[in-house]
């Protein structure tokens, strides 16, 4: 393993390290939360404004992700050789003009160009700040100082979605992405400044620069542990991508969770991560990194592994803020210990090594997941156990279809079991209690739709709004059962 230089350099005093520590943390706030102003909820909806499909969506949000893998290694690198304060600008400047960039947006092939090159600011910006403050930082305090930035930087995060939101409301477009840019102006000047100790590290002569860029990627990528780490922490962003994607639609489809209760899940789970992060980091710093990070990848991987075995709110929300505590554990030691591993002059190169390989992770981790759910999770729990009740009335609430569909009993009446087919509803409404439901009506008051490949259910007045089931079982015609459900009653 390299040996660790001093982490400030003989020029930068303590009260100097901090006072640029605390700068670079109010920067990357205002840097990431105007990012994520212009990501979620905001994006996607531009996107399908512009005429994207779901596909076009997909990439259109994924393109950042590429840029991170091109540019962190590079920009890591290059921060070795021509000091830390060139590519935190540069990353500053990128965050404050492409906001704006958006305005002038009007085909989705300039939405995704844009896209990524809003990306590259993250990807300039994020291992330059790790490398940066491994140099100011105590080496005592490393795991502290490093775990805190991130939950900094992470509330901006947070937040970000949120003013989105609000703004959004307003149905302008154009001034959420005008509001991001304003927002993030401060930050090229704040990284900018003389005191933030971003030029303590010489730039190299330039005839020696590039054979500098290439010895310090050539050192880091033989240094196998870094590797190793690396690749762990790939892994935990796997799970962390497959989480964030397909929850919603297991939370939803399979518990019959609310939006809401779906998004206090999730929105837990940030706070949780975020609060436990700086202690786990000061933690890392007294009794050592590898054990915590071992100790973090088992916590979270064994709360993945429960989340099927949920069977409510209460039990998922547990799983959750088990598993948002072990991601806490694992990153606040594994950005300090990739400082740990490499050598004062390799710091950028480490970490655009380290932000590479877990931003390849947390880009397959929504692949992998739509691999291995349907065999894993969706094909077990939804087709056999999807069944509708008929109350002896002829009604299904939405209680107890939910209840139904869970196989958790029915409705208080009898369930069909035979087989059914589908059938086109009629073009005209029917009189009785269906009354003025139609062929494609998509009537927020109907209960959720049920999936065609269902074998075994019987239908329910507003059940389904595109298809009605015919039973095979009952002695119920097609017309009367549309025209009135409870003849079919038992």
């Amino acid at each position: 393993m390299a040996t660790t230089a001093t982490a400030v350099p003989p020029t930068v005093t303590r009260e100097s390290a901090r006072t640029a520590y605390l700068r670079l943390c109010a920067a990357a706030f205002l840097a990431y939360c105007s990012y994520a102003i212009c990501r979620t909820p905001l994006l996607p909806l531009f996107a399908r404004d512009l005429g994207a499909d779901l596909p076009l969506v997909g990439l259109v949000v994924g393109a950042s992700t590429l840029s991170g893998v091109v540019l962190k290694l590079p920009a890591g690198a290059w921060s070795d050789v021509l000091g830390r304060r060139p590519l935190l600008v540069a990353g500053a400047i990128v965050f404050a003009a492409t906001p704006f960039a958006y305005l002038a947006v009007s085909t989705l092939t300039a939405l995704i160009v844009v896209r990524a090159v809003h990306g590259s600011a993250t990807a300039i910006f994020g291992p330059v700040a790790s490398a940066h403050i491994s140099d100011l930082a105590p080496p005592a305090h490393r795991g502290a100082w490093l775990s805190t930035y991130s939950t900094i930087q992470g509330a901006g995060q947070a937040l970000g979605p949120i003013v989105a939101g609000y703004l959004i409301a307003g149905g302008r477009f154009d001034v959420v992405f005008a509001a991001a840019g304003v927002l993030a102006l401060a930050v090229p000047f704040i990284t900018s400044a003389r005191s933030t100790g971003a030029s303590e590290i010489p730039s190299a002569p330039r005839e020696s620069r590039w054979t500098e860029f290439a010895h310090g990627i050539g050192e880091v990528g033989r240094n196998r542990l870094v590797l190793v780490t690396s690749g762990a922490q790939a892994g935990l962003f796997v799970l962390n991508g497959a989480l964030n994607a397909f929850l919603p639609l297991y939370g939803r489809e399979v518990l019959g969770l609310t939006a809401p209760q779906l998004g206090w899940l999730f929105g837990l789970q940030t706070i949780t991560t975020l609060a436990s992060r700086p202690i786990m980091g000061r933690m890392s710093d007294r009794i050592g990194r590898r054990g915590m990070i071992i100790a973090g990848l088992s916590l979270s991987s064994a709360a993945v592994a429960l989340v099927p075995r949920a069977g409510g709110l209460g039990s998922l929300m547990t799983v959750i803020l088990v598993y948002a505590v072990g991601v806490a554990v694992s990153t606040a030691a594994t950005s300090a210990f990739i400082t740990d591993l490499t050598r004062r002059a390799r710091y950028g190169a480490a970490h655009g090594v380290f932000g590479t390989i877990y931003d390849v992770g947390d880009a397959l981790g929504p692949i992998a997941a739509a691999l291995c759910t349907p065999a894993r999770v969706y094909a077990q729990e939804q087709p056999p156990r999807l069944r509708v009740g008929v109350l002896p009335g002829g009604r299904c609430d939405r209680r107890s279809f939910e209840r139904s569909r869970l196989g958790r009993g029915g409705c208080g009446g009898r369930v069909c079991a035979g087989r059914t087919q589908r059938r086109r509803a009629p073009e005209r409404s029917h009189a009785g209690p269906c009354a003025g439901w139609t062929r494609g009506a998509r009537d927020r008051h109907h209960l959720p739709r049920i999936p065609t490949r269902t074998a075994s259910s019987v239908s329910v007045c507003g059940a389904m709004p595109r298809w009605v089931l015919k039973t095979t079982c009952g002695s119920c015609s097609d017309r009367s059962w549309m025209d009135d459900p409870g003849m079919c009653s038992p």
